[in-house]
């Protein structure tokens, strides 16, 4: 960090109107950024595409008012540190991408060379489903050796890093906002866990940039090239997860998704997906078939045997044997549960007559019944005691 071109490439990674496209045609132009600078606004606009000289003008102040010791105490502070594109240590499945972010600000670890990942992917409202399959998913994926990427969002996001802690394996969290900014704040604690427990915060944004509906795509970007492919667990048909997939189709990496009940929105992101072509997946091994090269640490799981005798818990798949219920449940909970018991496999406006329960309370108790390992959502608006 002490030489001036690094100090200017923390600068220019920054300056509105330059993103990693322009910045490094202006790399290329002229070999190093103290030379760019050196030519002036005029030199500047001469030498590189897509910049006129009133925007070289504002580049160049911009790099001028850059204050580079409190981004530098900044990274201190945080434990953190800058990987430039032309480091050894630099990520090298981005180095091939058309746009790989310049600058990487990282917390903790970058995966190892060695270490293949898969991007985990989804909406940041899941249903239970979603959030039982991403975590049966990722924990599969996880034990046997695969680093995990995702963004840190809620729901789906939230969920695969939590797996992946709970495996015990390195999980890394591509950030949409610079690290001393981070979004959601109440996933701190998780960023912390990360970055503690061998993965790693990972931002190609100035410290304090804050989240954008422009940064959020460019994050998918680096989440998908990181990865060897990506998986999209839940997500309407124009959510972000989608967008990931996109990058990943464009960075030759294999897409694959979890099917879900054609009447719920939030299924119809990936289901389009594997109507496209995207491989369908029920389980860890499913996504392990392709890649035959990899031998993992652990067996890896597939749905039970059951499973195929029942279709619709071959569709929602990844389930253990039926468990005991737990004996933590209140009142209500355990209302709710003895008369599922009773009446089998129904659906939850049935349900909610027989109980005379408002479909709202009994869609919270539901949760906090499938929560403590009670009961199971199935597709549709089936539910059913375990």
């Amino acid at each position: 960090m002490e030489s001036v071109d690094r100090r200017l490439w923390l600068a220019l990674n920054g300056a509105p109107g330059i993103g990693p496209v322009r910045f490094h045609r202006i790399l290329k132009a002229f070999g190093s950024l103290d030379k760019a600078v050196g030519a002036g606004a005029t030199g500047l606009a001469g030498k590189v595409s897509g910049i006129d000289a009133a925007q070289a003008g504002s580049v160049l102040r911009w790099i001028e008012e850059f204050d580079v010791e409190r981004e530098i105490g900044l990274m201190r502070g945080l434990d953190a540190r800058a990987v430039f594109f032309d480091d050894p240590d630099y990520p090298r499945n981005l180095l091939p991408l058309y746009d790989p972010p310049p600058v990487l600000y990282v917390r903790g670890a970058l995966p190892d060379e060695g270490l293949r990942c898969i991007a985990v992917v989804g909406t940041r409202t899941p249903t239970p489903y979603g959030l039982r399959s991403c975590h049966d998913l990722v924990l599969g994926l996880a034990e046997a050796g695969l680093g995990i990427v995702s963004g840190l969002a809620k729901g789906i996001d939230t969920a695969a890093h939590g797996a992946a802690l709970e495996a015990g394996a390195p999980t890394f969290a591509v950030l949409g906002s610079g690290l001393n900014a981070l979004y959601p704040a109440e996933n701190k604690g998780l960023a912390d866990r990360i970055s503690a427990e061998g993965g790693g915060l990972i931002s190609q944004f100035p410290l304090d940039a804050t989240p954008d509906k422009r940064r959020f795509p460019m994050r998918n970007g680096v989440i998908s090239g990181l990865s060897a492919a990506v998986l999209v667990v839940e997500g309407e048909e124009d959510s972000g997860s989608l967008i990931t997939a996109e990058w990943a189709l464009n960075q030759g990496r294999d897409i694959f998704a979890v099917p879900g009940p054609v009447d719920s929105r939030f299924s119809r992101g990936p289901n389009r997906l594997i109507q496209q072509g995207a491989k369908l997946v029920l389980d860890a091994a499913d996504v392990m078939s392709e890649f035959p090269d990899f031998v993992p640490k652990a067996p890896l799981p597939r749905v039970k045997a059951r499973a195929q005798a029942d279709p619709s818990a071959a569709q929602v798949g990844l389930f253990e044997e039926p468990k005991r219920a737990p004996e933590d449940l209140n009142g209500e909970e355990m209302r709710i549960f003895q008369e599922l018991r009773r009446s089998g496999r129904c659906a939850m406006d049935t349900l909610a007559q027989k109980t005379g329960t408002s479909p709202a309370e009994l869609s919270a108790t539901l949760t906090m019944l499938e929560i403590k390992g009670a009961i199971r959502q199935l597709p549709g608006t089936l539910v059913e005691a375990l």
